[in-house]
Formats: C-alpha cells, structure tokens, sequence
C-alpha cells in the first residue's frame, strides 16, 4: 500500500477530490475514504487526471495507471483519502459520476440536416411530450438507429426503406447517433438528425458526447466504442436517456405521426415517451438478442455476455409497439411463444436488396477489377469471398479454418478474399498466419455496396459461414450477380439459399465447409447455376417488395394507435443493468 500526505493531495488530484468532497468534509479530521464497491468510473477517471496532470506525486500516478479496468478495490482507495467513508460523501460520489456519465454519453445537441441546410437543435433533459394525430396525415415516419446509418446493415435496411416509402408520398427523418451526416442520402430522406459523438483522436462536434458511439458488438464506424453490455450504470441511462431527449426534440421538430425502431432496445423506450404509435424491427443482432435473452430459447454464443434483465428491455421494447417488423418466421414464433406479443403485431417481411448495384455485367475484367480492389488474382485461380462483419458470429474463424484445409487439398488454387470490418481483425489475420495460410488470404477490410458488387461478379463463390444470422442479404446480393452461394443452414439462410443459388452445410463445422468449398468450385457451379441464381434474387426480393410491405405495416400501426391512444410510460429502470453505488451498502 503506498502513504502519502494530505498535503500531497494537491494539484490536479486535489481539485478532482474536492469535485465530490465537500469543503466541510475534507478541512475535517476525519475525512472518508474513497469506498470501493463499483467505484469503476471514479478509477477511469483518477486514470485520466493522472494521464494529464504532473502535479500527482509519481507513486500515485503508477499506482493509479496499474489499477484494474474493472475498479477501484477498497485497499487501493485507502492510500489516497483515510477513515470510513460517510452518507455524504458517498451521496456526492455518486452524483459526480452521474455528471461524468452525462459529459461521456450524453450529447447536448442535435444536429438537423434537410434540403435547405443544417441547423442545431438544444437538447433539453427530461422532455416528454404526448402528440395528437391527424387523420388525414400521410406517413411522416421518424427512424431511429444507435447507430451511424451508413455503415451496417441495418442502416442499409433503414435507407432502402426511406427511399420506398418517400416514391410513394411519404415522408421520413433519420435520427441516429453518430460523428457526420451520411452524404450520400436515399431519395426522399427529407431530414437527417444526427445525435453526434466524439471519436478518438478527432475534434468533437458542438454539444457532442465526449466518448465514441457504444455499439451492441464491432461496428467500423466506432471501433473503439464501448459495448452496451460494458456500460456503467450511470452511462447507460445518461445514453439512453439523452437518446429519449434527442427523439422529443425531433418529435417537436418534425411532427411524425410514427416512428420506427431499429432494435428492441432503448430506442423503444425513446419512442414510448413520445406517446406515439411504434414501430420495432428486429435486426439480426436485435433477433440473436431476443432470442438469447429467453431463458429456454437457443443459446448462442456462449462468449457473449448479456445482462441479466436484458429480456425485460426486450419484453418492454416489443410489447408496447404497435407492430414487430423481423425478416423470418422463426423470430415472429419467438416473439410470440417468449414474449407474448399478439401474433397480429407481428409482421414478417423478408428483406431485400439493390437490384441497381447488384446485377450482372459482361464487360468486366477479373484482373482489373482485383486490382482496384488491392490484390492480385491468377487466371487460373478460383476466387472465393466473404462480406461481413469481422466477428465470430459471421463465422469468420470457421472460413479461416476451413480456407487451410481447401488450401490443403488444392494447394495454389484458391485465394480467399475476406471484406469487412471491425474488431476482430487483427486476430482473424494472426490465425490465418498461425495456420500458415496467409498467404492464401487477403483481407481487404470494409467496402462499398459497389465495391462488394464488383467482388462478388469476379469470384466463382460467395461463402456466408455465420453461426447465426436473421437472413442474409449477401446470398441475394452475391446471387443478384450470378455468382453462387455456400452458408450455413441457420435463420434466414436456410430459408433463401435455395438450390437455384447455391447450397448450405451445418454452422460451426469447418470441415463441412472446407468439403462444400471444394465439391462447387470442382463442379463449376457459377457456370452451372449462376443464371439461376440471378433469376432467382430478382424475381423474388428486392427493396421495392420490401418497401411496400414496411409502409402496409405502417399504416396498420397508425390505425391501431388510433384505436387506443394514450401516453406510454418510459421504464426507467429498465435501464439499470447492474447495481449502482448507491444501491450497494458500505462494510
């Protein structure tokens, strides 16, 4: 244990002390120390005063710096304040964190973009707000993403919607958290609000959260965001909080008559306070959590952590919706057997894709095309990709592993092209090094939907391995070009990879992956389906299919709240995960 005096207490350190002692207290004799249990905001804290500041002695600094991530234990404690901690003291603690909180996830502006400029929009705490309907209205439809919309695939999902629902006189806003205005936006996107956070290394945005986005796993435009999962007490609820303030200050702006939800998660709760009708759609990673978080429904992943009233957050998401949009069967019996959702509120719309960007081309070079992407290809190569996110639920381990064997049995033959981002990179390209195939890999890290057209039109197959997935959309993609597809048979993929498209093998199985790898590509299947294939994706799916469904559920959600109106209470505390100081008597 290292000793100091009260007199070393000085500097950066003492000022920070007296951010939560009162004067009263520290002049006393018999000032408190520091108690410990989940005092981890106040360690991440002390670190960053000590990071900056050469006024803390250099023994409290390093002793600081070596504290664990996950807290400050009480022997660590003693050494800076002395004696037993008071009511008053611990009180004031805990409302510095909340401040803190508040600095770190809680943005206090909202930045509106339209065709005629950007403006800023004071975010006021606590807002609540009920807005009458008028019955003639057409569809003024308000998005919400915890995500930037241009990045993943719900954002993808969200743009392609907008832009279906604007060719038919609706009208739509986008609010989402992140660090820019997407440029790019879908015909018919009328507003953006962009809830702005701070990324590392970058000027911040006026009003922006000072940390990165928090995303549910990797996300390429938050890579160093923190998990929801990991979030403090007081972060959580000063994000989702601050993300409720944000909607009724869009609400105010544009005058909806709904909103849509992706994810059945606090964006729900945003949307309840509003008292407007609401929509939820259950993305994949959403999906994978409603399931997870029903006791006797599938396991998952067992190395992803999750809280253990996430399930209430779900249950409050979808029951209180108006509709529950999800792509498959298998969810929508999920949400009605583990949730009790009325079957009625359930609407399955399989997704679509960009029939505009993913099609076939005959003027394309594989050579010329591999270089703009940045690798080189063998005429007499087969090329087989992938696209997703670099985690393990996408099955990317299970590829790598599969790659070695077909490298194995086809040595020089096979060149695996893997894009996508996130945080899993790094270690994803030290396996294929520790199996002695990178050589045979070449990761090309997150692209464009051209990009990925052009990827999938030269490769003679697409592999989607994921260990779980809602549906899909790069089978149609890779199909919409003519180019076949080998996934797991799991969700969505084994509802859509028909035999006109391609084939599938049991998740987690390498070795069934590595032997479908190598039957398709000895066969030639793209000569023998690849027609098929492409007849198939656009036939059946598309954005416009989709679209036109989304806005029929839209407008059976209005009706319905119309029915029964009334003010839906926010579930505060559904938004604490884990006790907080408060909550945790001293011993």
């Amino acid at each position: 244990m290292i000793n100091f005096s009260p007199a070393q207490a000085s500097g950066a350190l003492g000022n920070l002390l007296g951010r939560f002692i009162p004067p009263s207290v520290m002049q006393s004799g018999d000032a408190s120390s520091l108690y410990a249990s989940s005092f981890h905001l106040a360690t991440r804290m002390m670190q960053d005063i000590a990071n900056r500041s050469s006024a803390i002695p250099a023994p409290v600094r390093n002793a600081l710096l070596a504290l664990p991530n996950q807290g400050l234990t009480k022997s660590a404690m003693r050494f800076l304040v002395p004696d037993a901690v008071t009511d008053h003291v611990s009180a004031t603690l805990l409302q510095g964190r909340r401040l803190w909180a508040d600095l770190e996830y809680r943005p206090q502006v909202l930045h509106s973009r339209t065709n005629s400029g950007t403006r800023e929009l004071s975010i006021q705490p606590g807002v609540s707000l009920e807005t009458a309907l008028a019955d003639n209205k057409p569809i003024r439809a308000l998005f919400l993403s915890h995500f930037p919309i241009h990045t993943n695939g719900s954002g993808f999902y969200t743009k392609a919607i907008t832009e279906q629902i604007a060719k038919v006189g609706g009208e739509v806003g986008i609010l989402f958290a992140g660090h820019e205005f997407i440029e790019d936006p879908p015909e018919g996107m009328f507003r953006q609000y962009l809830l702005p956070f701070t990324p590392e290394r970058a000027s911040p945005l006026r009003g922006a959260a000072r940390s990165n986005i928090p995303v549910f796993d990797s996300n390429s435009a938050s890579p160093n965001g923190r998990r929801f999962m990991d979030l403090l007490p007081e972060e959580l609820r000063a994000y989702a909080e601050g993300f409720a303030d944000a909607t009724a200050v869009a609400v105010r702006d544009m005058q909806p008559n709904i909103i849509v939800v992706n994810h059945a998660w606090v964006g729900a709760l945003a949307a309840q306070r509003t008292g407007l009708p609401y929509v939820v759609v259950c993305h994949g990673s959403c999906s994978n959590h409603v399931i997870r978080a029903y006791p006797d429904g599938p396991s998952g992943d067992a190395h992803e952590p999750y809280p253990s009233n996430l399930g209430d957050i779900v249950f409050d998401a979808v029951r209180g919706a108006n509709k529950v949009v999800t792509a498959t069967d298998e969810v929508g019996d999920v949400l009605a057997a583990a949730y009790g959702v009325n079957p009625d509120k359930i609407g399955v719309i399989p997704h679509g894709f960009n029939k505009r960007i993913f099609c076939p081309t005959c003027d394309l070079d594989r050579n010329t095309a591999a270089r703009t992407l940045g690798f080189e290809v063998n005429d007499w190569q087969h090329l087989v990709s992938f696209a997703g996110r670099m985690g393990d639920i996408k099955g990317v381990p299970d590829l790598i592993r599969a790659a070695q064997m077909v490298v194995d049995a086809m040595p020089g033959e096979v060149l695996f092209v893997l894009a996508g981002g996130g945080g899993k990179l790094d270690a994803y390209k030290t396996l294929a090094e520790k199996l002695g195939i990178a050589g045979s890999l070449r990761f090309i890290g997150h692209r464009s939907q051209s990009d990925l057209a052009s990827l999938f039109r030269i490769s003679d197959l697409v592999t989607v391995p994921s260990r779980s997935e809602l549906f899909g959309i790069t089978v149609l993609e890779a199909a919409g070009v003519g180019t076949p597809v080998l996934a797991t048979n799991i969700g969505g993929l084994k509802m859509i990879v028909t035999e006109e498209m391609g084939s599938t093998v049991p998740p987690q199985n390498p070795r069934a992956l590595a032997d479908g790898i190598i039957r398709m590509l000895v066969q030639g299947t793209k000569l023998q389906i690849g027609t098929s294939a492409q007849e198939t994706a656009h036939s059946k799916y598309g954005w416009d299919k989709t679209g036109m469904a989304f806005r029929g559920e839209l407008i059976h959600a209005i009706g319905m709240h119309q029915d029964q109106p009334g003010l839906q209470g926010l579930a505060r505390e559904h938004l604490f995960l884990v006790p907080g100081v408060g909550d945790i008597e001293p011993n």
